[in-house]
């Protein structure tokens, strides 16, 4: 390898460094349109998924909190996965950023459909007859559309 490959390679790597210190991926409910609809309760998204997160009335149903802590490893291993990507020069921070992203925003999705992987309490028969489905935290899927990514601190060029 010539000198010049090393510095470009090493200038390419400083590059990345410098793209995740000041960037960071948020997974949740993010602020946009979707998540100022208004349900018949008069609450937002937001509050809905803060109610159920946080179990504010309602019992604690985390699909936050608790799938990151619960599938710790398994993130783990695809971040560690993806920057070897980057190390190996294959894609560069941004985009592995943004595939830690989606692959956390999925995991998120899978907590859905699995009653939390099994650890969110089953709903009330009374629940059950009110909404018309079984399905926990899923009645219009407006809180479940609403779960977003975005790499926060990276431009766009």
């Amino acid at each position: 390898m010539s000198l010049d490959s090393n510095l470009k390679k090493l200038n390419a790597y400083l590059k990345d460094i410098k793209t995740v210190q000041k960037s960071h991926v948020d997974v949740g409910v993010i602020s946009n349109k979707l998540t100022k609809k208004i349900y018949d309760n008069n609450f937002t998204v937001a509050q809905v998924a803060a109610r159920h997160e946080f179990g504010v009335g309602v019992p604690k149903r985390s699909f936050l909190k608790s799938t990151f802590e619960l599938k710790q490893k398994e993130v783990g291993g695809f971040i560690t996965k993806d920057f070897n990507l980057v190390f190996e020069r294959r894609i560069v921070a941004k985009q592995a950023m943004g595939r830690i992203g989606i692959f956390a925003r999925n995991l998120v999705l899978r907590a859905f459909s699995t009653g939390g992987f099994g650890m969110w309490p089953e709903l009330a028969p009374a629940t059950v007859k009110k909404k018309g489905v079984p399905t926990i935290l899923v009645e219009t899927g407006t809180l479940k559309q609403s779960i977003q990514w975005e790499v926060v601190g990276v431009s766009n060029t």
